[in-house]
């Protein structure tokens, strides 16, 4: 018999995190807190898809959110919008403008959202975004893409 854990080990763990950030060391808790959030993100991810290969990658987000930080580095100005960083702003509305595009592809007028056309998507829009921030990186002065 196999027993999967994963949830209960994410669960405790971002306990623990929450437990430490109001304890008094708030960037231990938070850093105590994301990793699980990042697991319990996967397996919901997993769960809504009934697909085990439904990952961040294989659905195109991670290049989504990379493309988004790539661009911001190479090409922006300031560093920071108002007190929060541009570049974990980018990374996010990459992340969600990958996301509304595997969605888009994945459901047509008509059908219903199939699993795999929606892997298939992911795959091809990871490929896709990918290839753009090698793009940004090459076509890019050095000095800018060093920068953060």
């Amino acid at each position: 018999m196999v027993f999967d854990l994963r949830g209960q080990h994410g669960v405790f763990f971002l306990g623990l995190g929450i437990a430490l950030a109001e304890g008094g060391d708030l960037f231990l808790g938070l850093c105590s807190a994301v990793g699980p959030l990042c697991g319990l993100f996967l397996e919901l991810m997993q769960a809504l898809l009934h697909n085990p290969l439904a990952t961040p990658f294989t659905l195109g987000v991670s290049a989504g959110a990379a493309l988004g930080a790539i661009l911001v580095i190479t090409f922006s100005t300031t560093a920071a919008v108002g007190a929060l960083s541009a570049v974990p702003l980018a990374s996010l509305a990459g992340a969600l403008l990958a996301a509304g595009i595997v969605y888009v592809l994945a459901t047509r007028p008509g059908r219903t959202m199939s699993t795999m056309v929606l892997l298939l998507a992911g795959v091809t829009l990871n490929s896709f975004f990918s290839a753009l921030s090698l793009f940004v990186q090459d076509m890019a002065d050095l000095t800018q893409t060093d920068r953060t």
